[in-house]
């Protein structure tokens, strides 16, 4: 077990087997703290897990006895990964120089990997463009990490520092609690991570609402009004520009909500909507967009690679959608835009035409056919150029931190 001085560190921290009284001690005073450095060095992965998972119960004064654990250590690649969740910052200089060089040689001959519908919760936006300066000047965005894709898919699909207990420092009392949880208690992750360009496009992931203040699921004018004022300068910059934005609404049903936006030259070509049910929100074509047919014409006429898709599986979603508007409506056209269908009636007479047309006018199949398919990336997309992490102007106030896969 590791010896703590005074002199090494003497900050407060909120011993763990105190949690019932928010016990708070010096450092160099816990009896506890050393047996829990010295077990994240443990040969059995529960051990140094649950060694982790107590020890950041402590607070951010362990940091200083987890930079002095030994480089040569069982235990320091575990300290490492506890730094980097408490803030990329701890991290010591010369293990940084360490991570850069390790990235840079990942980078160069890394193959992006398929991204499957089910697991992200987020939005992207994909710009055809090889000019990363140029996007992330347009985007606002700021403070470039280099970063694999295996790191910025890690993070869009949720791989977030799940040892923080914020909940437990909020719960508690007093002024170390209290300034614990400002520091790490902010939901919103500020990462953005710029992928390399990929088949000609570069896009550009981020949890939710990081990005032009959209709240996830929000449809409100002003939500739209910002979405759109951002989409209409993208696509001056870029010709075209295009966002999409998937998450799951209910795990047990299966519940997909999901949007997307087209901008040409500064227009809004299409913004559709897809939940219970599939809205056009705006359609600036010459030809409105009115009825399910219309809309399906409409992406296959802007498939990026010009080929016709003869899945049977869509075929049958999207018969099978069109069949419940005929049953609805007397004729496929699309519902307007806030009016809400009986979800029993839909339960009744389609049990699955109201999630299954999500697979064929979701964010995800618009992806397919507009831009990028995200479930086809591996060694045969072309990369060119490295990806970043990097976050908006407006957060830079906000802590980095997490570990993630490299």
């Amino acid at each position: 077990m590791p010896e703590i001085s005074p002199q090494q560190s003497s900050a407060p921290i909120g011993c763990t087997y105190w949690k019932w009284c928010g016990k708070v001690v010096a450092a160099h005073q816990c009896r506890h703290l050393p047996v829990l450095l010295a077990l994240l060095g443990s040969s059995f992965e529960t051990v140094r897990d649950k060694a982790m998972r107590e020890l950041t119960e402590f607070g951010p004064g362990i940091i200083d006895s987890l930079r002095l654990v030994r480089r040569n250590s069982a235990a320091r690649r575990a300290a490492l990964v506890m730094l980097a969740e408490f803030g990329w910052n701890h991290i010591p200089a010369e293990d940084l120089v360490m991570l850069r060089r390790l990235i840079r040689m990942k980078q160069q001959g890394e193959a992006p990997e398929s991204l499957h519908m089910v697991l992200p919760g987020g939005a992207w936006f994909a710009l055809p463009t090889t000019d990363q300066a140029a996007v992330l000047d347009a985007l606002e965005l700021t403070d470039p990490v280099p970063a694999t894709m295996r790191m910025g898919f890690a993070l869009w699909q949720g791989a977030e520092s799940e040892r923080m207990p914020t909940d437990m420092w909020t719960s508690r009392k007093g002024d170390f609690w209290t300034e614990n949880s400002q520091l790490y208690g902010h939901s919103l992750c500020p990462e953005v991570f710029v992928t390399p360009v990929l088949d000609g496009w570069t896009l550009v992931f981020c949890r939710n609402e990081a990005l032009g203040g959209m709240t996830p699921g929000s449809t409100s004018a002003h939500s739209r009004y910002e979405l759109y004022q951002r989409m209409e300068q993208l696509s001056q910059r870029f010709g075209t520009a295009h966002w999409y934005e998937q998450f799951i609404i209910d795990d047990y049903a299966d519940t997909t909500w999901s949007q997307w936006c087209i901008a040409r030259d500064g227009e809004i070509r299409m913004h559709c909507v897809s939940s219970d049910d599939v809205y056009v929100y705006r359609c600036e074509e010459h030809d409105p967009v009115d009825t399910l047919a219309e809309l399906k014409a409409w992406m296959e006429a802007n498939d990026h690679e010009r080929q016709p898709r003869s899945a049977q599986d869509e075929h049958d979603r999207a018969a099978a959608y069109a069949a419940m508007l005929h049953e609805r409506n007397g004729d496929d056209r699309l519902p307007p835009e806030g009016q809400e269908p009986d979800p029993a009636e839909l339960d009744d007479r389609f049990p699955a035409a109201d999630c299954a047309q999500d697979l064929v006018f979701g964010a995800y199949a618009a992806a397919q056919r507009l831009s990028i398919n995200l479930e086809s990336l591996g060694p045969d997309t072309t990369v060119e150029g490295t990806g970043v992490l990097t976050v908006p102007h407006s957060l830079r106030h906000l802590l980095r931190r997490g570990a993630l896969p490299i």
